[in-house]
């Protein structure tokens, strides 16, 4: 499954495999500062559109439950209620009145780096 339909997949309602349909180990993800893929910010969303592939990465649209949630540059992770949480995707801008316009990839929350 390719990066944008696992994102089209986050962004469903109640669709989602979760993360055990991967192998990774279920369980919430930790806190992050949203500095880098690895350790990227819980935030409440609302909803997140797939709109586009951009070199491998998906472009989504993010509603956040609140705005000023995130920041141009930061990296954000939906941390949906009833469902496990979103790959980890770095805000680009934001618009439309507090939507996030963000490039996501594969990476889920509590992720570890891999080996160099």
């Amino acid at each position: 499954m390719g990066p944008a339909a696992r994102v089209e997949r986050d962004a469903r309602a109640g669709e989602d495999d979760g993360p055990e349909a991967e192998g990774a180990t279920p369980g919430p993800a930790a806190p992050g500062t949203g500095r880098d893929e690895y350790d990227s910010l819980p935030i409440d969303c609302e909803g997140a559109i797939a709109s586009r592939q951009e070199d491998e990465r998906t472009i989504v649209y993010i509603t956040p439950t609140q705005k000023d949630s995130a920041r141009p540059g930061q990296w954000v992770h939906c941390a949906w209620k009833d469902r496990p949480p979103s790959s980890a995707c770095e805000v680009l801008d934001i618009v439309d009145g507090g939507m996030l316009e963000a490039s996501c990839g594969e990476v889920k929350p509590g992720s570890r780096r891999p080996p160099k």
